[in-house]
């Protein structure tokens, strides 16, 4: 960590912390890489077009992801927001500029319940009705009930932990969803790597759009995000987005991020990630050694992350400690350190966004923590 002297953040009273949740936009995701600094104080030293420079790193993000089309967003959830607006629309103008006078629930969106995440929150504001298929039938009948007339797309979450008997494969969803001309919506935002899902879901799957977060794995700009897919829905995206005076007006992007964005994509594919992997092996691995002899303690790896980077940590009932007051205790450490509760009764510890020399910090003092609440954690020799 910087010392204080050096830290804008001392001067307002904020300390900063040791990052052993991973990239989450409350902890404001990944540092940027030095690249994306410097494209970003260039672009900052002139004016220019906004249209077309958005359409200029469009077409570029397009070619390095190999796709036909790329748009950059506000995020993540101003992608989601922005695709759906897409399918509501396409490129018709009239039609867009109709749309905050149309009648709420005009338009329906499906996702699977297992899907169901805070950010379908943000589909209220389109006036967009969320429909989940039942479950009282086979897998393929139940999807394709819940289409109807007003169906603009389907959205699917990219996480293996959310996969059920119920739900069918995205290759299989897709098929159905497009034999009833219905584009499908893939929210990938955190879904990186492997770098391939940049190209994946849009060349091997088939989906119409695909959204990841510009300020996680990337190391972009954290307020940044793409969307990815076909032409006449990037086209769609362009027109109800900013600086057009259109529902997406209030998700603005500025000149830096989206050279950022760009800077932090040709950073990005030029890393060797199997380097990155091995050291975040080589992390999960000594933490979970250190754990290995404290009773009522179980760690093990966490299968949801390509990298290797995280493990779990399960706390058993019995303990005097629970995740909650574990992360509460290191949080007023010092320094601070921000792990992921799960649970109750489970935490989650990423190597990611770690610096050299963190993790060992981060071990210890929670081998502390644990020791402090539960002095008969170790197991004799």
């Amino acid at each position: 960590m910087k010392p204080a002297s050096s830290d804008p953040y001392h001067l307002i009273g904020v300390q900063p912390l040791v990052n052993a949740a991973g990239y989450l936009s409350t902890l404001g995701n990944a540092i940027m890489a030095e690249p994306v600094l410097q494209a970003m104080v260039a672009a900052s030293q002139s004016y220019v077009n906004l249209l077309l420079l958005q359409r200029s790193v469009g077409e570029r993000i397009a070619v390095l992801t190999k796709n036909e089309g790329a748009y950059v967003c506000a995020g993540a959830a101003a992608g989601l927001y922005l695709a759906v607006l897409a399918c509501i629309t396409g490129s018709d103008e009239r039609r867009i500029e109709q749309l905050p006078s149309l009648p709420r629930h005009s338009f329906e969106v499906v996702i699977y319940p297992q899907h169901r995440s805070p950010y379908d929150e943000i589909l209220q504001l389109i006036g967009v009705r969320i429909v989940e298929p039942l479950s009282d039938s086979e897998p393929k009948s139940c999807l394709t009930a819940s289409f109807t007339e007003r169906t603009v797309a389907v959205i699917y979450l990219a996480d293996l932990a959310l996969l059920t008997d119920m739900m069918l494969p995205l290759t299989e969803i897709t098929r159905l969803a497009h034999a009833s001309n219905i584009p499908v919506i893939v929210d990938a935002a955190g879904q990186l790597p492997p770098v391939d899902n940049l190209w994946h879901f849009t060349r091997n799957v088939g989906v119409d759009l695909v959204i990841f977060s510009g300020g996680k794995d990337l190391h972009g700009p954290s307020s940044t995000g793409m969307i990815l897919g076909r032409t006449a829905l990037i086209e769609a995206c362009v027109l109800n987005g900013p600086p057009h005076y259109r529902l997406g007006r209030m998700l603005k992007v500025g000149r830096e991020e989206m050279m950022g964005l760009l800077a932090a994509l040709e950073w990005y594919l030029a890393q060797d990630h199997e380097s990155r992997r091995t050291r975040c092996v080589s992390i999960t691995e000594h933490w979970l050694q250190s754990l290995a002899n404290l009773i009522g303690i179980q760690a093990y790896r966490d299968l949801r992350d390509n990298l290797q980077a995280s493990i779990i940590i399960s706390i058993d009932p019995l303990l005097s400690v629970n995740a909650y007051t574990l992360a509460a205790h290191l949080e007023q450490g010092d320094p601070p350190i921000a792990i992921e509760t799960i649970d109750r009764y489970h935490i989650g510890l990423s190597s990611v966004a770690l610096a050299p020399g963190e993790e060992f910090v981060v071990i210890a003092r929670i081998t502390s923590a644990l020791r402090t609440y539960h002095h008969s954690l170790l197991q004799p020799e």
